[in-house]
């Protein structure tokens, strides 16, 4: 993938992934589970009344996950019911749903779909008319956005438990690199609630400017990094004649971002970015290595904004999902865990 492009096939077996291998799945929501039971012909208010949130919510999932679903199940002319998992998600679901997010490594059995579009791919359509060269770019390494990800340890002994967000202020501490700017744009009320017994953190301290998207396209490096799931903005840095600077990725969504190449497509730092100064140092020295890893980033993020091809892969995933998987809708009011009987293929 030299080239940067992704091919179509590549693409399928990144959406479908473990559902491939399963002939039949049948799959009864007894009590309540992270997914909503969906169908083609639903309403809002259908949907209103039977998902566990409240009405702004339930609009807002509706709009940006569920909609497009049915969308796409009537232009394919199925009729069965679906399950879906709307938001970030970053867990391992061993269930057959739809979801916009989820693990590299161990997906489970979700299907991933073009969902919450506008906000992760309408971004790109706005590169062209913002974006300059990359040799006219300054040398600025510039990180803007909120404390969403893992800011507090599951496992007290291992530091590897934090997301990447929480190194920015170890990092900062001890920058004295001008033109490495990195910081935070707001503190959200539950991290600085978790974080509240650690005397040695300041979130405040790391609080900077917000940065247009403009702004952030004068500069040849941009940081990127994993918040609750993917990083928003990765696909539109992806697009511009910038270089992203980004731990390898431990999310991907339907941009494919586990098929994203270290010095092919982006440039790699650590997790915790205990060397980010030396990667910045790096770029600064390899011009012309950033300027061809930008222009594969390029070509990348392009193979996902074809609206033809795009509707044709959907349509080929709900088909896909359709044979496989059958759905026993629960009785009103039933709440608590689920059952799954599957039937692998052998192949």
């Amino acid at each position: 993938m030299r080239s940067g492009k992704v091919k179509k096939h590549q693409r399928l077996k990144v959406y479908l992934g473990n559902l491939s291998k399963i002939d039949a799945i049948r799959f009864k929501p007894t009590q309540r589970w992270e997914g909503v039971v969906c169908s083609v012909g639903m309403t809002l208010e259908e949907f209103a009344a039977d998902a566990p949130f409240e009405a702004v919510t339930a609009e807002r999932i509706f709009r940006g996950y569920v909609e497009p679903l049915i969308r796409i199940h009537d232009a394919a002319g199925l009729k069965n019911d679906f399950l879906v998992v709307a938001g970030d998600n970053a867990k391992s679901l061993y269930f057959p749903a739809f979801c916009k997010s989820g693990p590299i490594y161990d997906p489970g059995l979700p299907v991933l779909m073009r969902l919450n579009a506008h906000r992760h791919f309408g971004p790109v359509r706005d590169i062209p008319e913002n974006d300059i060269p990359f040799r006219e770019k300054d040398r600025r390494l510039l990180w803007r956005g909120t404390t969403t990800g893992r800011f507090h340890r599951t496992n007290p002994h291992h530091w590897e438990d934090r997301g990447s967000r929480y190194f920015i202020m170890r990092f900062n501490a001890q920058n004295e690199n001008p033109n490495i700017d990195i910081g935070f744009t707001d503190i959200l009320d539950n991290i600085r609630q978790r974080l509240a017994d650690e005397s040695d953190v300041n979130l405040d301290a790391h609080v900077r400017p917000k940065v247009s998207l403009a702004e952030h396209l004068q500069s040849k490096y941009l940081l990127s990094l994993e918040g609750n799931d993917v990083a928003t903005g990765l696909k539109w840095m992806l697009a511009s004649n910038s270089v992203v600077i980004m731990p390898p990725p431990l999310i991907q969504t339907w941009a494919c971002e586990g098929l994203l190449k270290p010095f092919v497509h982006y440039v790699p730092v650590r997790q915790d970015l205990a060397d980010l100064e030396d990667v910045y140092q790096w770029c600064v020295a390899h011009d012309d290595e950033c300027e061809a890893i930008a222009e594969h980033g390029k070509a990348f993020i392009a193979s996902f904004m074809r609206p033809k091809l795009e509707e044709e892969l959907m349509v080929h995933l709900a088909e896909a999902y359709a044979k496989r998987v059958m759905i026993e809708r629960p009785a009103k009011g039933q709440v608590g865990g689920h059952q799954l009987e599957s039937q692998s293929d052998a192949a």
